[in-house]
This record gives structure tokens, C-alpha cells and sequence, in this order.
């Protein structure tokens, strides 16, 4: 037996003229999932409202040895120390038209492919989103989570760009473990991945190692590892040709993937109107998503690395 969900606007039941195969959203979300890279380094986290309230500690316990001779608790105080921090819940929308002509005449499911272009599409915005946001109207992007991020400055800004060497990234996993975490994956513009992939060790083997095909790293999403990290090529990670003299340079992020959080507020949500003077539907596709980065020590940001050879 098929089941359905009405096809409506979230904040106001009565909308919406059409049943759509609870496939039809399941389908939606693993596309989705297929194109967004980050969705598949970082965990997803299902949330309630529409800001939500976190709270992290800013400073942890200090244990102390006992003497022999002395009882009770220790002389020094250790408290723990704790924040509060609010993060907002954003609408991500997409609308497209199917005429009836289309519909009838097409020998594929043609809302099948509007599912897939929608998720494509919305995959690009959240990507973009997640590393580069700013909080106005979007969440904020992991760059811009502020000065508790590791920052690695490698270039010479306002001369040039630094030569990609693959001990930054070795650095960045040190700076992460002196603060207690464990880097686990790598995230790199698809041009520093071609670098990665032309360079090569003393030994003539290339930087980066290429899983083979099966293998659960490329299951993942990752096209391959470096020092045991995962590697995932992101596409949205911001280029920038103006910082560093002439020289077009990119970010490389090193991360442990507990840092970051996916929040999603509601599953996809499809309103479908019908519009027969036009003899046409149109189908709007809308998620609710944020990001929150409990731990950004534990996120290191390389700068200033060229993307050539």
C-alpha cells in the first residue's frame, strides 16, 4: 500500500491541491545527500524550533593528584566553565513549473527529475551556505565561525600565495590534537585535489592515496586519504585571486567531523499548486537547515595555498 503526504505550505495546512508517494520524498533527500558533499563528512542533527539554544563549555576541569596525607578534595577549585549560544534555523526554497503537456508526454517520470535538479541545486546552496555564510538570511559558514577556529596563514598577503606542501596539513592535525581532538578528514577545493594528484613523495608515489573502487573511503564520498584523513573535494570552497598578489589561492580545511553539526528543522516539505489557466503545476521544494560548530578548535583553516602547481 502506497502511502502520501499532502503536498502543503508548512504555515498553512489548507495549501496545497495534490498527494505526493512518501518516495517522492525519500527519493529527494538521498539525492540531496548525494550532492552535497559536507552532508556526507558531518553528522545531521534533527531539531524542533526555529532558534535553537546550545551550550558548550569554554573551559574545562583540571585534575589534580592527592598526597598521601591529605584527605578530601583537592585545595585548588576547578570549575568548569560554560556558554550559551543561539543558532537560527534558515528556509532553503526552490520552484519550478511541469505543464500538462510535459507531464502527459514525457516517457520518464518528469517529477523525478525535478526532484533531482531541485536537489542538485539546493545541494550547491547548502554547500555554499555551510563554508561561507554570513548569518544574514543563511547559516553561518564554518569560515566565518570566528577567532576560536585554528588558523594557519601560509601565504605572504598582498605578495603571493605558498607552495602547496603536504606537512600543513600534518601541522594542522597537531593543532587539533593540542586541543584535544582528532582530525579525520580534509576538505579541498577540486583544484587543490588536482595538485594533490600530480605531485609526488620521494619515493615517485603520488601525495594523495587512491582508494581503490569498493573501497569504503570512496563509499563515503571521499576520493581518497592522506596521513589516514579522508579527503573530500568541495567545489564551493571560496577561490580568491586578489589577497595574495596575482596568485589564486584556496582555503584547505582539517577538521575531526564531530566539530560540526547538520541541523535539519523539517523534512522536505513540497507545495504543488495547480494553475489551470495556465494549464501547468508548480511545485515549490522547501527545507529548514542550520549549521553549529560546537567545537571550532577543533577545525583548522590552511590559508593562502595556491591551487597551481
Amino acid at each position: 500500500m502506497t502511502e502520501f503526504v499532502k503536498a502543503q505550505n508548512e504555515t498553512n495546512a489548507g495549501e496545497g491541491t495534490e498527494l505526493l508517494p512518501k518516495i517522492i520524498v525519500r527519493d529527494f533527500m538521498q539525492y540531496l545527500r548525494d550532492k552535497a558533499v559536507l552532508r556526507s563528512v558531518f553528522p545531521e542533527m534533527p531539531v524542533r524550533n526555529k532558534t535553537i539554544y546550545f551550550t558548550r563549555t569554554t573551559g574545562g576541569q583540571t585534575a589534580y593528584w592527592l598526597k598521601d596525607d591529605v584527605n578530601g578534595y583537592p585545595v585548588a577549585d576547578s570549575q568548569m566553565t560554560f556558554a550559551e549560544e543561539s543558532v537560527s534555523i534558515w528556509n532553503l526554497m526552490s520552484r519550478a513549473y511541469l505543464t500538462d503537456d510535459l507531464r502527459d508526454d514525457a516517457e520518464v517520470s518528469v517529477v523525478n527529475i525535478l526532484l533531482q535538479d531541485a536537489a542538485a541545486e539546493m545541494a550547491v546552496k547548502e554547500e555554499d551556505a555551510f563554508l561561507n555564510g554570513d548569518g544574514t538570511n543563511n547559516p553561518k559558514g564554518i569560515l566565518n565561525w570566528g577567532s576560536s577556529l585554528v588558523t594557519l596563514e601560509k601565504g605572504t598577503p598582498a605578495t603571493s600565495g605558498a607552495d602547496f606542501d603536504i606537512a600543513y596539513i600534518s601541522e594542522a592535525m597537531t593543532q587539533i590534537e593540542l586541543n584535544r581532538g582528532t582530525a579525520d578528514v580534509v576538505l579541498m577545493h577540486p583544484k587543490h585535489i588536482h595538485v594533490l594528484r600530480v605531485l609526488k613523495d620521494s619515493t615517485g608515489a603520488p601525495l594523495l592515496r587512491n582508494d581503490t573502487w569498493g573501497s569504503p573511503v570512496l563509499r563515503d564520498g571521499a576520493v581518497g586519504t592522506i596521513y589516514g584523513l579522508k579527503v573530500y573535494s568541495v567545489p564551493r570552497m571560496p577561490l580568491d585571486s586578489s589577497t595574495y598578489g596575482s596568485d589564486e589561492v584556496a582555503p584547505i580545511i582539517v577538521a575531526d567531523s564531530r566539530a560540526v553539526r547538520i541541523l535539519d528543522r523539517k523534512d522536505l516539505t513540497v507545495e504543488t499548486k495547480r494553475e489551470p489557466e495556465y494549464a501547468r503545476t508548480m511545485f515549490v521544494f522547501k527545507k529548514r537547515v542550520g549549521l553549529y560548530v560546537p567545537r571550532p578548535e577543533h577545525i583548522a583553516v590552511i590559508k593562502g595555498v595556491k591551487t597551481s602547481v
